[in-house]
This record gives C-alpha cells, sequence and structure tokens, in this order.
C-alpha cells in the first residue's frame, strides 16, 4: 500500500473520529438544545455584541472549565486574544500575549472574558468574595453549566455583561463565544429562576448577527453526511493524485460557516507539517478582489467607516497577500452583505452591486469590475460551478486558490491549495477539476436543491 493511501485513509479516519467527538447525535438537534440554552443575563449599553474589534484588546480566562478548547478557538476565529491565569485571591496574570500580532495593541487596555464552569460551585462550595475584583472593566463573564448560586455571586456591576448556558459541550461553548461576536442573534429570554437573581433579564435580546457565524450543515438545510463525504474524496483524490500536498475547504451559507476542513500536509517530505484552519497561503490573483477592489469601491462611492483600512497593508493590488481561509471567508461575507460587516457599514451598499455586476456580457465580456462572474460558455477548465446563481461572483489564484459567493442562495465558497509546490509546472488541480467539483458537490448538499436526504 502507497503512503499517500495510508496516509489518506489514516486522515480520513481521524478527522470522521473527530467530528462524532464534537457533534454527537443529530446536529440539528444538539445545535437547537444548545441554542436554546444561551440567554443574556446582562448587557449594559448594549456591548453586546462588541461592534468596533480594531478598539478593543481580549485576554480570556478559564475559572474551573476543564476543557476550553471551543471557547479558546472560537474567540480566536474572532479576534486575537491573550490568554490570562486567574488566581484565587481575585487576580490575574497574563500567561500568553500575543503582542507581536499587529491587533494586540499595547497601548490598549485588556477586556477580559471570563468563563466559569458553575457546577464546580454551589451552597457548600461557594465562589470566593471579590473574585471579579481584578480584572478591568468591562468584561464578559460566560456562565457554563449555569445554577443560581454562581448567578447570586455575580456582582450586578454597570460594566460587566453576563452570558448564562445551563450546558457545557461542544456547541454551548461556541455558541455563547458567538453572542458576545455577533456571530449569532439571542432571542430566548430568561425563564423565572433567573429573572429572579438577574430582574433585568427578563426580555433581553441581542441584535440581529453581525458577523460570520458557527453552524453544523443542516441549521442551513445542507446534508451533512452529503457534503462530508463528496468533500473529502475529491480533495484526497488530488493529494494522492500529486495535484497539492494539501488544502483546505470552507463552506457558509446564509452567514454560518458549516464545514472547515483540512487535508493532507504542507509539503510532500515525510515530516511535512499536517495542515490547519489557521494556516495562511498565497491568494495569488484573489488579491484583486481583497485588497485594490474594496478601496476602488470606497474611493469611488463615498466616505465609509476607517476599518475599511485594515483591507490594505502595502500589498500590490493584483498578487501578494496572504490569508487564512476565515479572514477570506469574512471579506466575502462582507460582499454578500453588500459592504455590511460587524455592525458597520465598511463599503457602501451601490457600490458592492456595481463591482460584482457584468456590465459588457453583451460584448463578450463575462466579467465584473475585478470580480469574476459565470463564463458565458462552459468548458471543462471552467471554475464555478454550472448552478451558481447569475449574481454569484468571486475569482481564483493561480496558487490553486479558488473562492466564490453565490448572494441568491447565500452559499460561499474558499480552497485553499499550494499546487505550485513543489512546481508550477503542475496543472492536475485544473485537469481533475478538483475546484469545480468541489462547489458542485456544495450545491448538491443543499437539500431543497438535491431533493431532499
Amino acid at each position: 500500500m502507497s503512503r499517500g493511501l495510508i496516509l489518506g485513509c489514516l486522515l480520513f479516519c481521524w478527522q470522521h473520529f473527530l467530528l462524532a467527538q464534537a457533534i454527537p447525535g443529530d446536529q440539528l438537534s444538539v445545535y437547537n438544545t444548545a441554542l436554546a440554552s444561551v440567554k443574556v443575563l446582562v448587557n449594559p449599553d448594549g456591548i453586546l455584541p462588541l461592534r468596533r474589534l480594531d478598539t478593543v484588546r481580549l485576554a480570556f480566562t478559564n475559572i474551573n472549565v476543564a476543557n476550553d478548547t471551543v471557547l479558546w478557538e472560537t474567540i480566536n476565529r474572532y479576534q486575537t486574544a491573550a490568554r490570562v491565569q486567574w488566581l484565587p485571591n481575585g487576580s490575574a496574570v497574563m500567561t500568553s500575549v500575543e503582542e507581536t500580532d499587529g491587533r494586540m495593541l499595547v497601548n490598549k487596555p485588556y477586556s477580559p472574558i471570563i468563563a466559569i464552569d458553575a457546577a464546580e460551585f454551589d451552597d457548600r462550595v461557594p465562589v470566593p468574595d471579590n473574585w471579579l475584583s481584578g480584572f478591568p472593566r468591562p468584561c464578559v463573564v460566560i456562565v457554563l453549566n449555569g445554577n443560581s448560586s454562581i448567578l447570586k455571586a455575580i456582582p450586578q456591576d454597570a460594566e460587566v455583561a453576563v452570558i448564562f448556558s445551563s450546558q457545557n459541550d461542544t456547541w454551548a461553548q461556541s455558541l455563547v463565544v458567538q453572542t458576545i461576536f455577533g456571530g449569532v442573534a439571542i432571542d430566548e429570554t430568561a425563564d423565572t429562576a433567573l429573572a429572579g437573581i438577574f430582574p433585568e433579564a427578563r426580555g433581553i435580546t441581542t441584535a440581529p448577527a453581525i458577523r460570520l457565524g458557527y453552524a453544523p450543515p443542516a441549521v442551513v438545510g445542507m446534508n451533512a453526511a452529503h457534503l462530508r463525504d463528496s468533500i473529502e474524496a475529491i480533495v484526497n483524490e488530488g493529494i494522492q493524485a500529486g495535484a497539492f500536498p494539501g488544502a483546505q475547504v470552507l463552506l457558509a451559507k446564509n452567514g454560518k460557516i458549516i464545514y472547515h476542513q483540512t487535508f493532507g500536509h504542507h509539503t510532500y517530505e515525510v515530516d511535512a507539517r499536517p495542515t490547519r484552519t489557521d494556516d495562511i497561503y498565497d491568494l495569488a490573483s484573489i488579491t484583486k478582489i481583497s485588497t485594490g477592489l474594496p478601496v476602488l469601491m470606497t474611493l469611488l462611492h463615498g466616505k465609509v467607516h476607517d476599518e475599511s483600512a485594515a483591507l490594505l497593508g502595502g500589498i500590490s493590488g493584483h498578487a501578494g497577500l496572504f490569508s487564512s481561509a476565515n479572514d477570506l471567508a469574512k471579506l466575502m461575507q462582507l460582499y454578500l452583505n453588500r459592504g455590511q460587516y460587524g455592525g458597520d457599514t465598511l463599503i457602501a451598499a451601490h457600490a458592492v452591486d456595481t463591482f460584482t455586476r457584468a456590465h459588457f456580457a453583451a460584448l463578450g465580456n463575462h466579467r465584473g469590475l475585478g470580480f469574476d462572474k459565470l463564463p458565458l460558455n462552459y468548458t471543462e477548465s471552467t471554475l464555478p460551478s454550472k448552478v451558481a446563481g447569475p449574481a454569484s461572483f468571486g475569482h481564483s489564484g493561480y496558487t490553486g486558490t479558488f473562492t466564490w459567493a453565490d448572494p441568491d442562495t447565500g452559499l460561499l465558497l474558499v480552497f485553499l491549495s499550494n499546487r505550485v509546490h513543489p512546481t508550477r509546472n503542475n496543472s492536475l488541480i485544473s485537469t481533475l477539476r478538483i475546484r469545480t467539483r468541489i462547489h458542485d458537490a456544495a450545491y448538491l448538499s443543499i437539500e431543497d436543491r438535491a431533493g431532499g436526504g
């Protein structure tokens, strides 16, 4: 048996194991149960969801949460954070600070996110007095496995927001963090017992989602098994054929990231590092729609929020930008939202409409203004799926990258690979139609389109 086949089999089994561990049982039921358990008990001055992430410096601390992996990783999908060690006397010590990250500016005070497992405390084991005194304000307290004992110990401070969940499973941890950043809207009001401790909690809801959220495929009407099996088969075929050493695929629909998987390794060497979801890739020509184009939209169509300056960075307009799949998805969702993201209008809606429209199709040019559009005539080398909507748009990159957004279905795809390693004289990714077939599989996984299942 070849090394590639063995690695492919091991990778397949490992990913299925992780999936089974992360989402036991019926995905939709588990997710909905967790979502129903999340309540916002206190939201002073409507600070949740957080808006200007460029103005905050986040620190995360864990109080007796046995496994905080999902909490930590979900926070960092939205904003790079520092870890803080909580001490029994209520003081806090930084244990890891990503000062080298451009978003962690030293002249900004930390805003703590404090997660506590209430199952560790009860009337016999009370929470220490003044346990929040060591943390600066404003701060967000996440209460998992919530009970009345722990809630009574939370000071009803004018600058302390409180998010509660009666659970502490994978989706509960993900959703309480999504609530902080506006990846999910909470419209569940607190029950009588909770409202008795936090009177203002009755009726608290959060604003509609303002950023990408994370959910299982069933939440947006997609068939998880078909999605998983078809994409795994296509990508592993590409790896075994030598089209690329590794890749990752991200899919979002209706503002929810419902699939994000990595495959293979960085290179073909025996000791090569496996790909990770936070890996960055050379986007090649996708740079065109990631830097120069949004700048043109803002210059030609009015003043927008200063956050749009983050789209710059000294990169030339045609190539040179590196990005993770998660960050590229945020930009593409901005376009799907017609210029809105994070609660702000970053690009005028009519600018997005203008640039993503094919103005010269009658003259034989299928492209938009910088964006690629559906071809006038399909060939074997055509990248977008044939069933993509006419309003859809995106771009591909020479290094083996591809992203496409479809306003008609709300579907967004990001595919990242390094097909030019070890040589750019490798066209197997196109010959095997890897990116097009993945795009096809995504559309076929939409259950009302596929006829159910």
